[in-house]
């Protein structure tokens, strides 16, 4: 449950995300890429057009995968700090989803991933000794 778990596992996954800057998306880099942003922030990526860092947001991941499914042990943890179980778990007996007709197309429950980092004033470059003193970290964006 870290950026560096996340990174071991599904770091070359590509995935979508979009530059908080413009708002545009950024559909080359991999998780690595975004991950290894939170650790070592002076290796965050640069737009093509302007050269200055990304302020990135990774939205909606896993975007075509049930959660529980891809990240079995992590749904396992999340599930178990989730507050209101009768209403958060899938089981919840005050969920609607699990009152849905067997029949009907099911709703994507998630959970899903949105992070964040970076803060428009931020300076180039940004600070690389290994204190961190310039990474500041959003989660949930």
């Amino acid at each position: 449950w870290g950026p560096h778990g996340f990174l071991e596992r599904f770091g070359a996954e590509q995935v979508n995300m979009i530059d908080c800057r413009d708002g545009k998306s950024v559909h080359w880099l991999t998780l690595a890429h975004f991950f290894a942003g939170y650790t070592k922030p002076w290796t965050r990526a640069k737009c093509p057009d302007t050269f200055r860092r990304m302020m990135l947001k990774l939205k909606d991941w896993p975007p075509n995968t049930d959660f529980r499914d891809k990240m079995p042990e992590y749904f396992d943890d999340l599930m178990e700090a989730l507050p209101f179980p009768q209403y958060t778990h899938r089981d919840g007996v005050l969920n609607l989803a699990r009152h849905f007709p067997p029949d009907c197309v099911p709703p994507d429950l998630g959970p899903k991933m949105y992070a964040a980092y970076g803060c428009i004033e931020e300076t180039e470059p940004l600070d690389h000794d290994g204190d961190g003193a310039a990474a500041e970290v959003a989660a949930g964006a």
